[in-house]
C-alpha cells in the first residue's frame, strides 16, 4: 500500500506543475478516489506521504485558484474598457465627410476586436448593443455595410503584415476558392427547390431558402468586390508589407467571415425525396428539424418513384 501511494503521489506532483485546467483537475480528483480506496500503511510513514500527496494537491488547486483570479480581474477590467468604447461610440459626433466618418467606424471597430475576453455573462449582451450601435450609425450616415466592408478591406491591403506577395497570392486564392463554393451551393440549391411541391409548410421553407440564396449572392458580390479591390491595389503598388509584425487576428476572422450553408447531397442517384429531406433539414437544428422535414418531405414524396427509400431516410 505504501508504495501504491508513492506512485500517486509521484501523479499528483506532475499534475501540479500543469496548467491544463480541466483534463488536470479531473485526473487529480481521480487520484484522490484512487488514493481512498487503498488500504492503510504502517503509522510510522502514514502520515508522512499523506502531507506529500495532500501538499501536490494544495498546489495545484492553490494555482488554478489564482490563475482565475487573475482571469477574473482582467476580464473585469476587458468589461470597463468595452463599456467605455459603446458610451464613446454613442457619443461620437459624426460629421460631415463620409471618408472621416468609415475611418472612425473603423477605428472603434478595431479598437472593440483588440480588447480580450470579457466575463461571460455579459459577452452576448456587449456584442449585440455594440453590433447595434455600429447598424444604427450605419443607417443615420447612409452607409452601407458593403461600403464598410470594403473600405477597411483596402485600409487591411496598406498594412500587410509579412510577406506582402505572398499574401497577394493566398488571399486571391482564398477568394476564389469561396465564390466557387458559393457558386455551387446556389446551382445546387436552385435545382433542389423544384423538388418541393406546393403546400403551406413547403412554402415557409422556400421562403427561408430565398433568403439564404440571397444572402450568398451578396457575400459573392463582395467577394467579388474585393477581389477587384485587390488587383486594383496589387496593380497600383499599394501593398504595403508591415515588417516585424505577427499575422494580426483580423485575417483569421475573415477568413472565417463567410459563412456557407452546406448539404450532405452528394450523390447523384439520391432519390429527389430524399434529397429534399436532406435539404429541409439542414435548415433546421438539429433538435427541431425532425418532424418539420418529415412532414415536409411526405407532402412530396408520394409521387416519387422512391417512396419507401425516402421514409427510411
Amino acid at each position: 500500500n505504501y508504495q501504491k501511494k508513492i506512485e500517486l503521489c509521484l501523479k499528483a506532483e506532475a499534475i501540479a506543475q500543469r496548467e491544463d485546467w480541466k483534463k488536470a483537475t479531473e485526473e487529480l480528483l481521480a487520484l484522490q478516489e484512487e488514493w481512498k480506496s487503498i488500504g492503510a500503511t504502517s503509522r510510522k510513514v502514514s502520515e508522512k506521504v499523506w502531507q506529500r500527496f495532500r501538499g501536490a494537491c494544495d498546489t495545484f488547486f492553490a494555482k488554478k485558484g489564482e490563475f482565475f483570479k487573475e482571469r477574473r480581474t482582467a476580464e473585469n477590467d476587458n468589461l470597463a474598457k468595452k463599456e467605455s468604447i459603446l458610451a464613446e461610440l454613442k457619443a461620437h459626433p459624426w460629421g460631415e465627410s463620409r471618408e472621416e466618418n468609415l475611418e472612425a467606424i473603423k477605428d472603434f471597430q478595431r479598437r472593440w476586436a483588440e480588447v480580450g475576453f470579457v466575463p461571460m455573462a455579459d459577452k452576448e449582451r456587449l456584442q449585440k448593443e455594440f453590433r447595434g450601435e455600429i447598424n444604427r450609425v450605419f443607417e443615420q450616415l447612409k452607409i452601407s455595410a458593403r461600403e464598410a466592408e470594403e473600405t477597411a478591406y483596402r485600409e487591411r491591403l496598406r498594412n500587410v503584415a509579412g510577406d506582402a506577395k505572398r499574401f497577394v497570392a493566398d488571399e486571391k486564392q482564398q477568394l476564389r476558392e469561396q465564390i466557387e463554393k458559393l457558386r455551387a451551393d446556389l446551382n445546387l440549391w436552385e435545382n433542389n427547390l423544384g423538388f418541393l411541391s406546393s403546400s403551406k409548410q413547403a412554402d415557409l421553407l422556400k421562403e427561408e431558402f430565398e433568403k439564404r440564396m440571397q444572402g450568398a449572392r451578396q457575400q459573392i458580390a463582395l467577394l467579388q468586390a474585393k477581389l477587384r479591390i485587390l488587383n486594383e491595389t496589387e496593380k497600383a503598388g499599394k501593398v504595403l508589407p508591415r515588417s516585424g509584425t505577427p499575422p494580426d487576428r483580423r485575417r483569421r476572422q475573415e477568413r472565417c467571415r463567410i459563412t456557407r450553408f452546406t448539404t450532405s447531397m452528394q450523390c447523384r442517384d439520391t432519390p429527389p425525396c430524399v434529397s429534399v429531406l436532406l435539404l429541409s433539414c439542414s435548415l433546421y437544428p438539429v433538435a427541431s428539424a425532425p418532424k418539420r422535414c418529415i412532414s415536409i418531405v411526405s407532402n412530396n414524396c408520394s409521387s416519387t418513384p422512391h417512396p419507401t427509400a425516402c421514409r427510411q431516410n
